[in-house]
């Protein structure tokens, strides 16, 4: 590349650069043969864009052919060079052709584009933004169908176009094109375009020397008297070769500046799909709160020397367990073991495909088994494929802000976004995962969790649906083992052969702790020996520096005395054998420990000392969070681990310490208080139960701080309550303790009583739930242990009984609604073991089999949970085992009991599964019993019992339908208005008898009101259920779709009006007249068309979800 064309590429770079783009720009890959194509079609002899100024004549229906030609141009194949014209900052660019494949170019490269058509005063504001391309169509443009911006059609049309050009030319040459600008032209040539020769030299005659870069230039553009007086007066450089030819030697040169470089400095470039975007800075300040946002620049690394590279070596094993080192992943010094590749292919099978219906993905097994970088190392496996989106949560978020997320999935466009998650949950504390899932597939959003977890036993993996990858603690295969000896051996320059012993070092944990580099200081003399001592001399550790260290600033800001010169003097002596026992209790479970609690632990006697120590010792790690808070934490779980089980040998010893912690926790460590509960608590990491018969004591502790202090939350309550039902589980004084379990169920009573008011209230609905299921487990547990000691029956009854009235509302208000049914049903299980009357047996089993019944029905996914399987042959087993006598039937019947009907009614159904579609031979049983339902003898008692009016709902609804509720999307449904008046009848009846009404009811009772023309109530329905429910990864679902009433299932047409464009949140609002109500439609492609507001659109179709009422699609 010669000197001349240096000098243009660096002008690219950093002047002001409008590039036009000409009719020929195409002609040799793409127009030429498109317009072959087009003339032939049309029976003419022009065979390029003139073809345009003819369609008047040549077609009868001019907008027809307008649309039969986008669509061949949308099929249309376009070259790669669009990579090379998007790596230049273009001002602006021009274009003297119709077609908008240019703009498709650069919008596949993600640069952000705002097509122009119409000029009126002046220009836009960002007119001359590099951050939005503004692409100028002179003449029009074929995917525009309004008068004056699609293209012209005929010679009469093309005067009002060329005025258009005129005057969008002249505000360029008088505004944009400085001295630092520069006119860049390819494509043209002006006997073929449009835009003649004499237009062009008025744009270029007022401008410099060297300013116009002319490619393609033929000699024969010289016989132009203006093109050759602009030649001849420099202000052209004419150019033979391309401008692409040009850009693409100059890509290979490395002297393209990628646009991407020079935008504001906080926005972030990331790949999706292979093609880059600018994430905008004002949205990152949001995610970043929570999440790290894995951008295409963050894992471009330089070169780093040998000694380099050892140092990122140890930086690596010391930091890996707190957050990532990126870095050291991209020079290959983690160990990839075989679980982590098995995750890998879990995660690439998810995110390729499209279900809004994602499980998560969670890595699990014991500390010091390297989930945590294994972890990093799958976030930065999938996102150096630059196809997805990456988000990273460290460990030290506590709860990420869902909605930044979901605003971030938003940005994404409907394209699958990785979340991982190191969050390292205990037990049932997995939930959390599942809750974002849930809350993002129910706003619509396609993600993917992947998240950690200490070991998790089977009745957890069975409990919560998702993809389950072991971390082991062995090294199995000598691949790994091969894998961990040239890591080691490569980047710590020591050969591990002399060290390895199969005996020990096939644990992933020992032989990692084997390979933790010495340290700076006396630590190196053994990390046990080190922190056994109570007492450490300063002058052996360290040197005291200047107080004006970040510690010592912290310290000082946090109230914390520092001792002055004189008293450093007089004592050289701080005991740390304290603060060494309590972060390494706490942080072998991967937590940071206030500094705080440690000072409040200590009774205050810390100084400059114990600051100077902290920040010298490299087993303790200090960081200060957001909100200015210190928080102490080990270099590394596996080493925290270790010291505890040598220093703190018995467990009393361990539960001291927690009971201490908690002790001197306040507000502000409420979250922290939590985190650590969990860790310790029923579904914590603690293998063999070591501190079950501490949950009593470490509950009471909680207790006291609740009650002295006047510190807890709703979180502290519900760990409180769950320590001591599981420690009353295993009791071998239940007599004594039963008193315990019953004054906890007060608690959480008095609990849920103070947020009564608030249940409705979203933020606290998950909260209510939650208390509820935790109640419902602890008299669930009072009432097993009455059932095994044989208790008096009525006592039985009655805590039985109690428990139902809690469940029905548990079933309201629980996140998940499985566990309620879970809780039902072992609870049942046990009563029914006793010798309670058969007639109560009945109405529990009654009730039992229509609460599963239901629950499936409305709730379909539960079918696919392990546990679910078992729990419904529990049922199925009692229902098969409860024969009616017809003397018990009448028995029954006298005093109004509605199991026997039920159960009768049920029983005429076997064989059949009201859950999947009907087979047409079984239509006729279905129907027998709806009329074995309705028999007028029964009606006094039927009228009066959900279980049988929900049962003759469902079974309407199976014949009508021929299948169940929930089936399938957008189903729509041939029902006469006879049927919804009936199904009407039932669904208002059942909200009559019930206090609390399932959201699932309302959904229908809304479908019904719409198509019986009681549309305000319909939105009233799904304005509440929006508002007020959560509905997780099913909620965005459009169910059923608005149906023409008594036309045997025709999908009914609306129409409406175009009002507003919302590109950003990928929507366009209509008004629909018929019904006098305003939708939304959600469709990326829609809105990403240049649409005109108030334009009529027929062919509507209207949806349901349990998002609300919005458009299916258009016609």
């Amino acid at each position: 590349m010669d000197e001349r064309m240096r000098s243009f590429i660096e002008r690219l770079n950093f002047g002001q650069p409008y590039l036009l783009l000409g009719q020929q720009y195409l002609a040799e890959t793409i127009t030429d043969k498109f317009y072959e194509v087009v003339s032939e079609r049309l029976g003419s002899n022009k065979k390029d864009c003139n073809i345009f100024l003819e369609l008047d004549e040549l077609s009868n229906n001019v907008e027809d052919t307008l649309q039969w030609l986008q669509t061949e141009a949308d099929y249309v194949t376009l070259p790669d060079w669009g990579k090379y014209l998007s790596k230049i900052q273009w001002n602006g660019i021009i274009t003297t052709s119709v077609d908008y494949f240019v703009e498709k170019m650069l919008r596949l490269e993600m640069r952000e584009i705002q097509p122009i058509y119409q000029y009126g005063k002046g220009l836009p504001y960002n007119f001359k933004s590099k951050q939005i391309l503004h692409i100028s169509y002179l003449y029009g443009c074929l995917n525009q169908s309004m008068d004056e911006i699609k293209p012209p059609c005929s010679i009469f049309d093309f005067s009002t176009y060329t005025a258009n050009a005129s005057l969008l030319l002249n505000q360029i040459d008088r505004e944009f094109l400085s001295p630092m600008g520069m006119f860049v032209i390819d494509g043209y040539d002006y006997d073929k375009d449009w835009m003649k020769d004499d237009v062009l030299f008025a744009v270029c005659k007022k401008l410099a020397k060297e300013q116009v870069f002319y490619f393609g230039f033929k000699d024969e553009y010289l016989q132009s008297k203006y093109i050759e007086k602009l030649v001849k007066d420099g202000i052209i450089v004419p150019i033979k070769d391309s401008l692409i030819s040009i850009l693409e030697e100059a890509e290979t040169a490395g002297l393209l500046e990628n646009y991407v470089e020079n935008i504001n400095t906080n926005d972030l470039i990331i790949s999706i799909a292979g093609e880059r975007r600018v994430f905008p800075r004002k949205k990152l300040r949001n995610i970043s709160r929570t999440c790290k946002v894995l951008d295409d620049f963050r894992f471009e690394f330089d070169a780093i020397s040998s000694s380099e590279e050892k140092e990122l070596f140890r930086d690596f094993l010391y930091r890996s367990s707190m957050e990532p080192v990126w870095e050291a992943f991209y020079y290959g010094m983690n160990i990839v073991r075989e679980y982590e590749n098995i995750a890998f292919n879990d995660i690439i099978g998810i995110l390729n495909s499209d279900s809004l219906f994602k499980k998560p993905i969670i890595l699990y097994g014991q500390t010091g088994t390297g989930k945590s970088v294994a972890l990093a190392s799958l976030a930065y496996r999938i996102k150096v494929q630059k196809k997805y989106p990456v988000l990273f949560i460290d460990g030290k978020t506590t709860e990420p802000h869902r909605e930044d997320i979901e605003q971030f999935c938003s940005w994404c466009d409907d394209v699958n976004v990785a979340i991982f998650w190191d969050a390292s949950t205990h037990g049932n504390d997995i939930s959390k995962y599942f809750d974002l899932n849930n809350y993002l597939a129910s706003k619509g959003k396609k993600a993917v969790i992947i998240g950690t977890s200490y070991n998790l036993d089977e009745d957890i993996r069975n409990s919560y649906n998702a993809l389950y990858v072991e971390a082991p603690i062995d090294i199995v295969s000598r691949a790994e083992i091969n894998n961990f000896k040239q890591n080691y051996e490569k980047f710590a320059g020591k050969n591990l052969d002399d060290m390895w012993t199969s005996k020990y070092d096939n644990n992933f944990l020992v032989a990692l702790y084997r390979m933790l580099p010495g340290t700076n200081y006396s630590i190196r003399k053994g990390l046990l020996r080190e922190i056994d001592v109570d007492t450490i001399e300063l002058s052996e550790l360290v040197t005291l520096e200047d107080k004006n260290t970040p510690m010592m600033a912290l310290l000082q800001k946090c109230g914390i005395p520092i001792s002055s010169d004189e008293e450093q003097k007089i004592s050289n002596k701080v005991s740390i054998g304290k603060i060494i026992k309590i972060v390494s209790m706490i942080g072998q479970y991967g937590i940071a420990i206030p500094f705080d609690v440690i000072f409040r632990m200590l009774s205050g006697d810390v100084s400059y000392f114990v600051g100077s120590l902290l920040e010298k010792i490299d087993f303790l790690h200090v960081e200060t969070d957001m909100n200015g808070n210190i928080n102490v934490f080990p270099r590394s779980s596996l080493e925290a681990q270790i010291v505890a089980n040598s220093s703190l040998v018995q467990i009393s010893e361990q539960v001291e310490i927690i009971k201490e912690v908690v002790e001197n926790i306040t507000e502000k460590e409420l979250n922290f208080l939590v985190t650590l509960l969990k860790a310790i608590g029923p579904n914590g990491t603690v293998g063999d139960g070591e501190f079950k018969s501490y949950y009593k004591d470490i509950a009471e502790t909680v207790g006291e701080l609740r009650n002295n202090c006047g510190i807890y939350n709703a979180s502290t309550i519900l760990q409180e309550a769950s320590y001591i039902r599981e420690y009353f589980k295993n009791s071998d004084e239940k007599e004594c303790d039963i008193q315990v379990l019953i004054e906890t169920q007060e608690l959480l009573l008095r609990e849920l009583n103070n947020i009564e008011g608030k249940k409705d209230d979203f933020t606290l609905r998950n909260s209510y739930g939650q208390l509820l299921i935790e109640l419902s487990s602890n008299i669930g547990a009072e009432l097993t242990f009455y059932c095994e000691i044989g208790s008096n029956l009525n006592r039985i009854l009655g805590v039985y009984h109690k428990l139902e009235c809690y469940l029905e509302e548990a079933l309201i208000y629980s996140p998940d609604p499985y566990y309620p049914v879970d809780i039902w049903a072992w609870s049942a299980s046990n009563v029914l073991r006793t010798d309670i009357a058969n007639d109560e047996k009945t109405n529990i089993v009654g009730k039992l089999v229509s609460l599963f019944e239901n629950v499936v029905a409305e709730n379909p996914e539960i079918k696919y949970r392990e546990d679910y399987n078992k729990r419904i042959l529990m049922v199925d087993s009692f229902e098969s085992d409860e024969k009616i006598t017809d003397e018990a039937f009448e028995r029954l019947l006298a005093i109004k009991s509605d199991s026997g009907i039920y159960l009768r009614a049920r029983n005429k159904l076997r064989g059949i599964d009201i859950t999947q579609k009907i087979a047409n031979a079984d239509i006729g049983r279905v129907k027998e019993t709806i009329k074995y339902l309705e028999t007028e003898k029964f009606q006094s008692v039927v009228t009066e019992s959900t279980k049988c009016l929900s049962l003759l709902l469902k079974l309407y609804w199976l014949v009508m339908a021929k299948e169940p509720l929930f089936f399938v999307e957008k189903k729509v449904l041939p029902f006469d208005r006879e049927t919804w008046e009936k199904l009407y009848f039932l669904l208002e009846r059942i909200e009559e008898l019930v206090e609390e009404v399932s959201p699932q009811n309302k959904y229908l009772k809304g479908v019904c009101e719409f198509h019986l023309g009681k549309v305000n109530d319909c939105f009233n329905h799904f304005e509440e259920i929006r508002n007020n429910y959560y509905f997780g990864a099913r909620r965005p679902i459009l169910y059923y779709i608005a149906s023409k009433v008594d036309e045997g299932g025709k999908v009914r047409g609306f129409s409406g009006q175009l009002k507003k464009v919302e590109k950003e949140k990928g929507r366009a609002k209509f008004y629909i007249p018929t019904i006098r109500k305003t939708l939304f439609y959600y469709n990326y492609d829609f809105v990403s068309r240049d649409l005109e507001e108030n334009i009529e659109y027929g062919g509507i179709h209207i949806g349901f979800s349990f998002m609300g009422i919005r458009i299916s699609d258009i016609e």
